[in-house]
């Protein structure tokens, strides 16, 4: 195989481009999330569900992390925020355990 192959290049530059942006991501990471998974590790535990929800493009985000979440063993659910007032703020609870409460 050659090393100069135009193929070889462009998988090399889609590689570098990947590493220079999780570098930018780990750089980013904002310290809230000490906050957060220490959170969602209890939820966990507890039995209760991790609520992900969003509009437009975060709403796509928010069904790959429920479905991530989901195929770990993490009990998650998706919540579209227009469709909330309309019955689907039935799945939160009034009352939660363990002294969290709604965001």
């Amino acid at each position: 195989m050659n090393p100069s192959d135009p193929l070889l290049a462009k998988a090399r530059s889609y590689l570098q481009t990947d590493i220079d942006q999780l570098t930018r991501v780990t750089e980013e990471l904002d310290p809230a999330l000490t906050e957060a998974v220490p959170m969602i590790c209890q939820a966990v535990s507890s039995g209760r569900k991790i609520i992900f929800t969003g509009m437009g493009k975060s709403y796509h985000i928010a069904a790959k992390c429920a479905a991530t979440f989901t195929s770990t063993g993490s009990p998650a659910v998706l919540m579209h925020p227009a469709e909330a007032p309309h019955g689907d703020l039935g799945i939160v609870p009034t009352k939660f355990p363990g002294g969290f409460s709604p965001c």
